[in-house]
């Protein structure tokens, strides 16, 4: 029944069509998930205010949109909200310009 759905007929397409961004972006997580883990970064937040964003999906982000060229971060900030790659490994997040 959730086979038979169209949007994830579509989305399945889009997935094949781009199996080597795929690739990409996953070497990329794994590069930023390696070095929190060796270099044992972690970060102190206080509990007042808006919660920050999650420091690691951040960086995935820069450095996904580093490995692709993209220096400018309203270019950034966009392909963070609209496109499918940015929005999977950064887990969502849609950070202002500013934010970056």
């Amino acid at each position: 029944m959730i086979s038979d759905c169209k949007i994830l007929r579509d989305f399945s397409m889009e997935i094949d069509k781009m199996e080597d961004e795929f690739q990409l972006m996953y070497f990329a997580s794994i590069i930023v998930d390696g070095a929190f883990d060796f270099f044992k970064i972690e970060r102190k937040v206080s509990n007042v205010g808006k919660p920050p964003f999650d420091l690691k999906d951040m960086i995935k982000l820069i450095f996904y949109g580093y490995v692709n060229k993209i220096t400018s971060t309203v270019t950034l900030s966009y392909n963070a909200k609209y496109n499918m790659l940015y929005n999977i490994i950064s887990h969502g997040l849609e950070p202002s310009d500013r934010t970056i």
